[in-house]
């Protein structure tokens, strides 16, 4: 797992690479734009507990002086860390 701190004049973020995370995550329902409210799922995470996923959408990320959009983010309220994972940006990468 890496850690990316991304600064901006609304907020700092904090984004962590993740390894073993299967999707991307995000604890901000503000920050997706797209967002689909109907679908749910549950996400199991590293620290063996489980937390449901209230809808998907799509983020916008400011990396380097290039925006790039990040699709089918899940919105789980509560969650603490911003999570990418590396498995679906390698996917990306892949197509």
């Amino acid at each position: 797992m890496a850690k990316q701190e991304i600064t901006n004049q609304a907020s700092d973020e904090v984004w962590f690479l993740d390894s073993g995370c299967s999707n991307h995550m995000v604890g901000t329902k503000e920050w997706l734009f797209e967002f689909d409210d109907r679908f749910r799922a549950s996400v199991k995470l590293g620290s063996d507990s489980n937390m449901q996923v209230m809808g998907k959408g799509n983020l916008k990320l400011f990396i380097g002086g290039v925006i790039q959009v990040i699709t089918n983010v899940h919105y789980l309220p509560g969650l603490s860390n911003n999570l990418l994972s590396i498995w679906k940006l390698q996917q990306r990468i892949s197509q």
